[in-house]
């Protein structure tokens, strides 16, 4: 079977291994399957997507983030091209589903990295900060920014070394750069973040692929910013929000929220989610890790079924 892989920030490298392992011939063009994150109308995607498929090819979408992708509820139109979504816990699909996606949903397990089990921290000494970042023109939703904002005065005023994981400059942010912090540009790749994560004993970080990791690593976690409805735009002018929030966000919901709790209760929620892992939250968006043989046998099963 030709394979063509469109890969996202690293996003698809045990896709590809998978696939190469089981004797699939990985393609630039003229392909059987083509493996992709997404299907907006922005950059290369609708072009690759339709090139793939008048040539015909099964499209199959792969996660684009670690978190469930809420877009399609309103904000973009799926493609009709997809085949199948390939999700990597049952609570994408569940959430997904709520939403009424309109193509069939696969839980092919968690792929992003190496999962560990949870470890508490039993010294609270180096913090990680991944702040809500901001889109490639440098726009982000101002609520967003806010909150980065206050959570990051919140962090400088704590007894911990803090470590600023941020993507474009500080003050797209929302936040100026002190002495006394660390800062650390993001290079988008899931390595890069493990590594940061690997070496924090606690991460705080907004709704998003980073937080899944820390959890997918066994990291305490503490989330903010879960009122904020999910959202897409690169200006006021073009923000759009979901249509069905509140048919899911109860599913979406982590424990731990700084933003929920005042400034002087910081410090406590830090310590009490530093020793209690989010079961719940665990099992349902990181799951169980891809069986290599059963993401391969999906794969072929797909490409061989009739439209």
């Amino acid at each position: 079977m030709k394979i063509k892989i469109s890969d996202h920030q690293t996003k698809s490298e045990a896709l590809r291994r998978a696939l190469a392992q089981a004797g699939h011939e990985l393609v630039k063009s003229w392909p059987d399957v083509l493996l992709i994150d997404f299907d907006a109308p922005v950059a290369h995607y609708a072009k690759t997507i339709e090139q793939a498929y008048s040539e015909g090819a099964k499209v199959l979408l792969y996660s684009h983030g670690a978190p469930v992708i809420t877009a399609w509820d309103g904000v973009w139109e799926p493609s009709d091209n997809i085949t199948a979504y390939l999700a990597q816990s049952p609570g994408q699909k569940a959430v997904m589903e709520a939403y009424n996606y309109p193509h069939p949903v696969h839980v092919i397990g968690w792929h992003f990295c190496r999962l560990k089990k949870f470890a508490p921290a039993k010294k609270i000494e180096n913090i990680l900060f991944a702040p809500w970042h901001p889109h490639s023109n440098g726009w982000m939703i101002p609520q967003g920014k806010a909150l980065n904002a206050d959570i990051f005065r919140r962090l400088a005023e704590m007894p911990y070394h803090l470590t600023v994981r941020h993507v474009r400059a500080p003050h797209q942010n929302g936040f100026e750069q002190l002495d006394g912090i660390e800062y650390q540009p993001s290079d988008m790749t899931i390595d890069g973040a493990v590594r940061a994560i690997d070496a924090a004993d606690l991460v705080i970080t907004s709704p998003g692929t980073l937080a899944a990791l820390a959890v997918a690593r066994g990291k305490p976690l503490v989330m903010y910013g879960q009122d904020i409805c999910p959202h897409d735009g690169y200006s006021a002018e073009t923000l759009l929000y979901v249509n069905h929030w509140d048919q899911y966000k109860h599913l979406m919901r982590y424990p731990y929220d700084i933003s929920e709790t005042k400034p002087k209760a910081t410090q406590n929620i830090i310590e009490y989610a530093a020793q209690r892992e989010a079961e719940m939250w665990r099992a349902r968006f990181i799951g169980e890790p891809m069986s290599n043989a059963a993401f391969v046998r999906l794969v072929e099963e797909l490409c061989k079924a009739t439209p």
